[in-house]
């Protein structure tokens, strides 16, 4: 009993003595708070309080800015008293940054600071980030730009290409503010590099608050060349014929793998049942993004005018009837038997053939030699012009019967070299006496192919 007593008197002396005093003894009257902690300020570190006591007190910090460095005030309430206190926020914590796992990018193209790292952690929200490494760039000129041509070259869309797609959604830009940003934290520029030569280089990127706390996260940076498209090469067509586009063409990535099966072909502009020039788009993507193209040039011909085919089956006579003796009448016919049979043949491709000629010079006479005015022009040079005037290119050391270029140069008048096929050519044809000239005359559709085989045939 006594010694409760004694308790309680100590208690009640306890609360005078508080009392008198007005309180609890302020501690400190300033505190440190790091940056962006806004459960730093402690009561137990101001106020001479226990644990439990301090838990019945107020804290009002809504002057304080815990997300900016400086100096703020603060006011604790306890026991219906106040007391000020100056909080002071620091930052002394260094930024922690995250690098992508996978940074790939094409040779002589910029990999920046936002397509390798992907988190930033800094409560400042700001910082500045730098590579420590700077590879030497003097080098970098036309690697970094591809002509399309016709062949086997391919250009390359240039663009930066991160095999991870979160760069895209993760890194912003405000236009208005120049500021770049990845997450929460805006950078104040985007640090690039330039690699012209493929491989796989490590780096480091350096990371900075304004308080100039820094920290340094390892990248490892994959440099490849664009993927390469071969085996294109330009075409040329009769009206109603198909076009295999993929044939012959292959493609590879900047590593050296097949990646054929992704290449795809634009034919949309294409029409191969109208003459004319058009072109091909071939493109290719490969898994990192990497995207080359290149262009086939299309050129579609007119269809050999059908009347031309028809005067040789008409005027054939006799010769084109008599197709089922063909050549073996002709080897064995004499010279009186010739003249009613082969003879027949020869007037017939003679015929035909010159209204080929007529059919594209404007005109003539069908039974004899072309007029000066009729007949096609070889011109000095590599071309030659034809009766109505168009200039064609040839080339003079071609073999004379290419049937390569039979489609284009035949119905014009032209053998494959550029000279003018003369009536001559026309009756030794004709006679049987010239099967690579027929070859040549069945390409360029001036006979028709029973008549051909009829003469030439096995």
């Amino acid at each position: 009993m006594k010694k409760q007593t004694a308790a309680a008197f100590m208690a009640a002396m306890t609360i005078a003595t508080l009392t008198a005093c007005g309180g609890p003894k302020q501690l400190s009257k300033s505190v440190t708070v790091e940056l962006g902690n806004e459960k730093g300020i402690k009561v137990t570190d101001i106020l001479d309080i226990s644990k439990d006591e301090a838990k019945s007190a107020k804290i009002d910090a809504k002057k304080v800015n815990f997300n900016k460095e400086g100096k703020y005030e603060a006011t604790i309430t306890y026991d219906k008293k106040e007391y000020k206190v100056t909080v002071k926020i620091k930052d002394t914590v260094a930024p922690e940054a995250t690098a992508k796992d996978s940074i790939v990018v094409q040779t002589g193209n910029p990999v920046r600071v936002t397509d390798c790292i992907s988190e930033i952690k800094e409560a400042s929200g700001v910082a500045d980030a730098k590579f420590k490494t700077k590879p030497d760039t003097a080098q970098a000129t036309t690697e970094t730009s591809t002509e399309t041509t016709a062949s086997d070259d391919s250009s390359t869309e240039k663009s930066p290409v991160s095999s991870d797609d979160s760069s895209t959604e993760s890194t912003k830009k405000d236009a208005s503010s120049a500021v770049y940003a990845v997450g929460d934290v805006s950078l104040s520029s985007n640090d690039e590099i330039t690699y012209v030569e493929a491989g796989d280089y490590d780096n480091s990127i350096v990371v900075t608050d304004n308080a100039g706390n820094e920290s340094e996260v390892p990248v490892k940076i994959s440099v490849i060349a664009p993927p390469t498209i071969n085996g294109v090469t330009d075409k040329t067509i009769t009206a109603g014929e198909s076009i295999d586009y993929m044939a012959g063409v292959t493609a590879t990535d900047g590593k050296g793998a097949d990646i054929t099966s992704s290449v795809t072909v634009d034919s949309s502009a294409v029409k191969t049942d109208t003459a004319g020039s058009y072109q091909a788009t071939y493109k290719v993507t490969d898994q990192y993004g990497l995207t080359s193209s290149a262009t086939s040039n299309v050129t579609v011909n007119n269809k050999p005018q059908e009347d031309s085919n028809q005067a040789v089956a008409d005027n054939g006579g006799s010769g084109s009837s008599n197709s089922s003796s063909g050549k073996k009448n002709h080897k064995k016919n004499n010279s009186g038997s010739q003249s009613s049979g082969s003879s027949n043949k020869s007037n017939g491709l003679s015929n035909s053939g010159q209204q080929a000629s007529n059919n594209n010079n404007g005109g003539g006479s069908s039974s004899g030699g072309s007029s000066a005015a009729e007949t096609p022009k070889q011109d000095e040079g590599d071309y030659v012009t034809s009766a109505s005037g168009t200039k064609l290119k040839v080339d003079k050391s071609k073999w004379k019967y290419d049937t390569s270029e039979a489609g284009r140069l035949g119905p014009k008048g032209f053998w494959a070299n550029g000279d003018i096929i003369t009536m001559s050519d026309h009756e030794a044809v004709g006679n049987g006496d010239n099967k690579d000239g027929a070859k040549y005359f069945l390409a360029a559709g001036l006979i028709p192919q029973d008549f051909y085989d009829g003469l030439y045939g096995d």
